[in-house]
C-alpha cells in the first residue's frame, strides 16, 4: 500500500507472493502510485462526490497498474504467477467502470 500522508510504501515480505512477478508487480504497482503527487493527480484535495471518487480512484488504478505491467515487461520479468489473466482483468474492471462514469 502507499501511504500519501508520509510518502511510504508497504509491501509484503517476499516470502508472502506465490511468485517473483507477483512482488515485483505489486511493488512496481504501489510505486506508481507514489508518483501521483508528484505528477499533479492528487491535486485536488476537496471531498469529491462518490461518482467523481470512483472515477478518480479508477483512473488512478488504471495508471498504477499499466505502470507496473511496463515495469514488469521493461525488467524482462515474466508472469509466473497462477493466474496471468488477473491483471488483464483487473485492467478490464477499471476501464468499464470509467465507461459507466462516462455515460451517467
Amino acid at each position: 500500500a502507499y501511504f500519501s500522508h508520509n510518502m511510504k510504501i508497504r509491501v509484503p515480505d517476499i516470502s508472502n507472493f506465490n511468485s517473483i512477478y507477483n512482488w515485483v508487480h505489486t511493488v512496481a504497482h504501489e510505486m506508481a502510485h507514489s508518483t501521483g503527487m508528484f505528477l499533479g493527480r492528487f491535486n485536488d484535495q476537496e471531498p469529491k462526490a462518490i461518482e467523481e471518487a470512483m472515477k478518480s480512484y479508477s483512473k488512478e488504478e488504471l495508471v498504477a497498474e499499466i505502470t507496473a505491467e511496463m515495469l514488469c515487461s521493461e525488467l524482462h520479468i515474466p508472469d509466473d504467477s497462477e493466474t496471468p489473466d488477473n491483471v488483464v482483468a483487473y485492467i478490464h474492471l477499471q476501464e468499464c467502470v470509467l465507461h459507466i462514469q462516462s455515460e451517467s
